[in-house]
């Protein structure tokens, strides 16, 4: 998959290094069983009681203690050094592992991320005319990063699991196969209540997102013909319908949660049933098959068995994630490997030595590839000479553009030829071609960057005089003097439409092209600046084959020759006079024109001076407002309020850091019982299933991921269902190693089975919990969200039309902030607050029953905390992908944005790229922004991988620890061994609850500068609130008048 000879040695060390994990896990056990039995029998009593007083001791075995407490702990503490060496080996195999595959998955994904951008700017039109540009621009994103999954953390995490439970099961069979096929049997039940929980899930998700989007379609509706609303007093009506919609949401979000709940408890049951028989059925072994089964079989066959349970969960994700790549990938290559049919990226084809410039169309006929049932040019055929200009009229559709198109050669007309000085387009090299002709569009396309840089897009390499020249052959060089960077002045909103439409001019100049294409070149202008515009458009046809299409038949009464087309045909042509002696199309569409013109308004604005932003307090108190060109209102208007708007949002976002939670938790009071009965489930939850196992089912559907809402709630919610190992469970884990030091059989037997009955209801007892929390905190957050969403959607309405006309207040914005940002207050209210809660319980849960069972040994493994806590948020990043989040705190953009941008403005304006031939500068800066991305994603992929490493190996260290430190404690008489594994357990179960807890709860920034952006909107005092009462109301209204009007711009 486009790999090369340097990707070969990473996949050969990459695949071994991840291998070595295959031995490491059982090696871990093994030290662990022979640990855990030497601490067993340093519980046992040296002098047993009289036999007789065990009626089972023919059937039964009695445990024996082992050499002297001394000895057997010196051979414990000889043992512990290889936790040390194992723990080292398996940081340093997962480090080598993952980092090799992510660089290596980098490698091959930056390649094929090239390789399709190439082949995208090289596909003809009549192929991007059945395709989205935006879609386009998303596979760019959306399928190499699944690409990127697929073939990098994904695999190797596969790899990882994959070694995991072939260790782990080989082991526990060895070690004791009874034991093993009765945990392993009950194991199918926990794989699926939890995939009975994730189809629930998702199938009340999608209907969320159906049920959503129709809302989201009113708000659509709405803020995109905002004007109408506004002028017709339509705010509280459509507030009114948008709650209308957002109900059925909210009633199915609920609903959600309690189905959620109840097959989340349901699951939780089924895990505990299945340890509950392992720990009766364990004891039982060792009593009746002491030959086979000690203490610390039966301890590492069951969590063997566990965590191969467990990788067997945790390996369907990555199959997911294979099968996503492998579809995402299959779309990509497709188009990588498609052969486009007007290819201008080869060096086939003539190259005349010199170009006259006579144009000629004989008998073509064209039809459009993705409307291959509409004809729009029939049998046409029309002479231009060198130096002449040639006028295309007739009503839309008649095939003006198509043959400007067409000359470009955009597309191969279906019959008949066009020549170029005799001879046919087809014949020739396309690049050439397109490097002789000139063109200027309705619409001027300009790119990122200075004025200087977008007449270069003419001719890479002009020099300064050159671009200057062009620039006043196109009327543009005194007005870019008066800019105060002149040419590095940056292209954007600061130049009105006539002002760019001359920089395009005088780009399509630079070259000094034979043949000039001008197609409706004035057409989105109002008059004053078409006038400017239309005298650079003649100076500039001086000496060149010039074709117009022009929406002012007046501007090309001189034309050479006019040539009038209607559905597809040639009806006549002529110069002007005569066609207007022939009476015929173009003389009605003169006269139509003419009477459209005197019914319009002739006023004009002055377009031909920058822009400048005028003082906001003296704008206000102006009593009188005229209209511009509607037009041009879009890319005209600057942002007159934005340095006010940024000192305001300044002091927002420093009242907002301080009270956006209070003021959030605020709204949510109505709710406030559901709120406590959520929190108090969740603390008690957290004290029996806090996240123990967070990978049980690493879970999303990522289909649903384009939707309107992202559902995250299924994340959370797989990962609150995988909640399955306890600090309470913890606690009688701990007790199990006492009941293998016990003589008295009978005794044994009888805690076994209470131990067994214990575990059992501390499922039930978590599953009700598990459940309740789920429907009070989705009552509570969907209750949040619905209020939010309509309190922002009525804040909207609220503001003045300038507030809509800024860039970052764009429809597809404001109905992503009315998602996403009310979305992600669920963080503060909704399920993902129970975690936080669940977290709480159980590390005071576990605090509590570790100092009390033994402070020194819980003070040294509590040393290891902040280290899991730690690695598990690193582990977390990776998994959660943020290095594609593309929130900057310092609001620059990253490398991979940059790049991103490029490849945006390249597809969006794939005709103005492909008709300057300007592909492979855009591919060459694309190239350059991921390379540059790829350099700082190596540094970032090393602290992922040790992270992962860690994560993964941090028990080897926190076992040497505590049992190294432990059986000090235990020779010095200051603790017993069941103390010890207490301790051990109920810490390490907590803190990993924390860690990975962490790991999963939405991003606090990111929930912070959603709350922030919304509370500063609902805050926001609009300059013309329709919902202010102040001001005079007129009895009745005779007549109106405007005076003094004047635009600012």
């Amino acid at each position: 998959m486009l790999s090369e000879k340097g990707d070969r040695p990473l996949l050969r060390h990459k695949s071994t290094t991840q291998c070595n994990v295959l031995a490491v896990f059982p090696l871990m056990m093994y030290v662990y069983k022979n640990v855990a039995t030497s601490l067993v029998k340093t519980s046992i009593p040296s002098i047993l009681p009289n036999l007789t007083e065990f009626p089972d001791i023919n059937t039964q075995c009695i445990p024996k203690p082992g050499n002297s407490t001394a000895d057997t702990l010196s051979e414990l503490r000889g043992m512990i050094k290889w936790y040390v060496i194992l723990g080292c080996i398996s940081v340093l195999c997962y480090w080598i592992g993952f980092s090799l595959w992510m660089i290596a998955a980098e490698r091959q994904v930056r390649r094929i991320r090239f390789a399709l951008f190439r082949s995208i700017l090289n596909q003809e039109m009549g192929w991007f005319d059945k395709l989205n540009p935006g879609e386009l621009s998303n596979r760019l994103v959306a399928d190499l990063d699944k690409l990127r999954d697929g073939l990098g953390d994904k695999k190797a995490e596969f790899i990882s699991l994959i070694c995991r439970l072939f260790g782990g099961l080989i082991f526990a069979f060895i070690t004791g196969w009874k034991l093993t096929l009765v945990f392993l049997s009950l194991s199918p039940l926990t794989i699926i209540a939890f995939n009975i929980t994730m189809r629930v899930i998702t199938k009340y998700t999608v209907k969320e997102i159906k049920a959503f989007s129709k809302a989201s379609a009113v708000a659509q509706e709405v803020l995109g013909s905002i004007r109408t609303v506004t002028a017709f007093s339509g705010q509280k009506k459509e507030e009114e319908r948008f709650s209308e919609n957002l109900l059925e949401a909210k009633q199915i979000g609920i609903k959600k949660g309690l189905y959620m709940g109840i097959c989340q408890g349901a699951a939780q049951v089924a895990i505990y049933v299945s340890f509950a028989i392992t720990f009766w059925y364990g004891p039982y072994l060792v009593r009746t098959e002491c030959d086979n089964y000690d203490a610390g079989s039966v301890i590492v066959i069951f969590i063997s068995c566990l965590q191969s349970t467990f990788s067997i969960s945790q390996i369907v994700p990555n199959i997911q994630a294979f099968a996503e790549a492998s579809g995402s990938g299959g779309y990509v290559f497709d188009i990588i490997s498609r052969i486009s049919k007007i290819n201008a990226f080869k060096n086939e084809g003539e190259v005349l030595s010199s170009i006259v410039g006579d144009i000629e169309l004989q008998n073509v006929t064209f039809t459009y590839p993705a409307r291959e049932d509409t004809p729009i040019l029939k049998h046409v055929s029309m002479k231009i000479p060198s130096g002449k200009t040639l006028a295309l009229v007739g009503a839309s559709g008649c095939g003006k553009s198509t043959t400007v198109q067409l000359i470009q050669r955009f597309y191969d007309p279906d019959q008949g030829q066009i020549l170029l000085d005799g001879k046919d387009i087809k014949k020739l090299n396309v690049a050439w071609l397109r490097s002789h002709i000139g063109i200027v569009s309705q619409e001027p396309v300009l790119f990122t960057g200075s004025i200087e840089e977008n007449i270069r897009f003419g001719k890479q390499d002009a020099t300064d005089e050159e671009v200057q020249v062009a620039a006043k052959m196109a009327n543009a060089h005194d007005f870019i003097m008066g800019l105060p960077e002149k040419y590095k002045t940056t292209s954007g909103n600061k130049l009105s439409g006539g002002q760019k439409q001359r920089v395009a001019i005088a780009r399509a100049l630079v070259s000094n092209p034979k043949i000039l294409l001008l197609d409706e070149a004035t057409s989105a202008l109002d008059n004053t600046s078409e006038r400017v515009v239309q005298d650079a458009l003649d100076k500039a046809k001086m000496g060149r084959t010039t074709i117009v299409i022009a929406h002012r038949l007046s501007t090309i009464r001189n034309a050479d020759l006019i040539v009038a087309l209607d559905k597809g045909e040639v009806m006549e042509y002529g110069t002007h006079n005569v066609l207007m002696d022939n009476k015929g199309l173009y003389y009605e569409l003169v006269i139509a024109q003419q009477r459209k013109e005197k019914h319009e308004d002739d006023d004009s604005s002055d377009e031909d001076q920058p822009v400048e932003i005028p003082d906001k307090n003296a704008l206000l108190r102006r009593r009188t407002i005229s209209f511009g060109s509607v037009q041009s209102v879009p890319s005209d208007i600057p942002d007159i309020y934005e340095t006010d708007d940024k000192t305001i949002e300044i002091k927002n976002r420093k009242f907002c850091h301080k009270l956006f939670i209070f003021k959030i938790l605020k709204l949510n009071l109505p709710e406030l019982n559901w709120i406590i009965l959520g929190c108090a489930t969740s603390i008690l939850f957290g004290a029996i299933s806090p996240h123990g196992l967070k990978e049980m089912l690493k879970y999303r559907d990522k289909s649903l991921d384009p939707a309107p809402l992202p559902p995250q709630t299924v994340t959370d919610a797989g990962e609150r269902s995988s909640q399955s190992v306890t600090v309470l469970f913890a606690l009688f884990f701990s007790e199990i190693y006492g009941l293998f030091a016990e003589p008295d059989v009978v005794k044994a037997n009888e805690q076994t089975r209470n131990y067994a009955l214990i575990i059992f209801f501390i499922g039930v007892g978590g599953g009700v919990c598990q459940c309740l929390s789920s429907i009070s905190f989705s009552k509570s957050g969907e209750a949040l969200t619905m209020r939010m969403r309509i309190i922002s959607f009525a804040s909207m309405l609220r503001q003045e039309i300038a507030w809509f006309d800024r860039e970052e207040n764009s429809l597809g914005a404001l109905v992503t902030q009315l998602s996403s940002d009310t979305s992600n207050l669920k963080g503060l209210s909704g399920v993902r607050m129970g975690i936080i809660f669940n977290a709480v319980g159980a590390v005071v849960c576990a605090l509590t029953i570790a100092f009390q069972a033994g402070w020194k040994l819980s003070f040294i493994v509590l040393l290891f905390v902040p280290l899991m806590v730690f690695s598990g948020i690193l582990q977390g990043k990776r998994m959660s992908n943020t290095k594609k989040t593309t929130e900057k705190k310092s609001g620059r953009l990253s490398w991979a944005e940059k790049g991103g941008t490029f490849a945006t403005e390249a597809i969006d304006s794939i005709r103005t790229v492909v008709g300057l031939h300007q592909e492979e500068y855009f591919i060459a800066h694309y190239e350059d922004c991921f390379n540059n991305e790829f350099k700082q994603s190596i540094l970032k992929i090393q602290i992922q991988s040790v992270g992962t490493g860690l994560a993964n190996s941090i028990m080897f260290f926190i076992h040497a620890a505590a049992f190294g430190y432990g059986s000090v404690l235990v020779e010095n008489g200051e603790m017993t061994a069941p103390l010890v594994f207490r301790v051990f357990s109920v810490i390490t179960f907590g803190a990993m609850s924390v860690g990975r807890s962490t790991a999963m709860i939405p991003d606090y920034a990111k929930g912070k500068e959603s709350a922030i952006r919304i509370l500063k909107l609902n805050n926001r005092q609009s300059n013309i609130d329709p919902q202010d009462t102040n001001g005079i109301v007129l009895v009745s209204i005779h007549k109106s008048n405007l005076e003094s009007i004047k635009c600012e711009k």
